[in-house]
């Protein structure tokens, strides 16, 4: 199976600290792939390299071969990567439609409203209906309750068609029910050839639906293996996980 992303001996300092220690990992096409750490440990600065809003010190970060360290953001997004964020990022005048039209037209201004083509809008109806949210679809998405927002979030990342989607803890402010109904969109994504690389704190999620994990501490990634070998791995239960696990 081919690697979609390659993460290369990324190291990142901000000024005396180091996020990132020389990390590598990859990511397999079309299986999800997990990371995760205690806070701190560094895992949203690889999103932030990934999508060029940092430059690293040093390494690469190759998507399908090639690499993308030194390009703008919107480059890097318009190779096929597109991303959420920790803290919901929506505007407050639009609707769940608009925000889902807007990402399959990024150089349309905000201030003006557009007429999509057919394909444009089979693409939002596609994402509102995969994610639960069409019936949303006219109303102001940030008057809508947290989960519904993560929703939009996601149903946008995904209108742009990406080859990789990162997702930035998307289960925070998610109930049970929500959570596994997310899970299961995720994979029906993951069915359709999506490659998904995600950022959580919730094990029990996470366990149950990636295909690889990588594990980060203190800048450094301490493993890599199957849901099953890293319940197993003793650096894991003891930096992470906890002897419960």
């Amino acid at each position: 199976m081919t690697h979609i992303l390659t993460f290369e001996n990324v190291t990142q300092s901000f000024g005396g600290i180091r996020a990132l220690n020389e990390v590598s990992f990859d990511c397999r096409a079309g299986e999800i792939t997990g990371i995760i750490g205690p806070n701190g440990a560094g895992k949203t600065t690889i999103f932030n390299v990934i999508t060029g809003a940092y430059r690293p010190d040093s390494g690469a970060v190759r998507l399908s071969g090639e690499n993308q360290l030194g390009r703008a953001s919107w480059r890097i997004a318009r190779t096929g990567i597109s991303r959420t964020f920790q803290n919901i990022r929506l505007f407050p005048s639009l609707s769940v439609r608009e925000h889902i039209l807007l990402a399959q037209a990024p150089k349309l201004g905000l201030a003006r409203r557009f007429l999509p083509d057919g394909k444009v809008q089979a693409r939002a109806d596609e994402m509102m209906e995969l994610f639960g949210i069409a019936q949303y679809r006219d109303r102001v998405a940030t008057s809508l309750p947290y989960g519904v927002q993560r929703k939009i979030e996601m149903a946008r990342a995904c209108a742009m068609a990406p080859k990789l989607l990162l997702l930035d803890e998307p289960v925070a402010g998610m109930n049970h029910d929500e959570a596994e109904d997310l899970r299961q969109t995720l994979l029906r994504l993951r069915m359709g050839g999506l490659s998904i690389l995600i950022i959580e704190h919730d094990m029990r999620f996470m366990m149950r639906l990636c295909d690889k994990i990588h594990v980060m501490n203190f800048g450094t990634r301490i493993a890599s293996g199957t849901p099953a070998q890293i319940q197993a791995d003793p650096a894991v239960i003891a930096a992470y996980l906890g002897e419960e696990a």
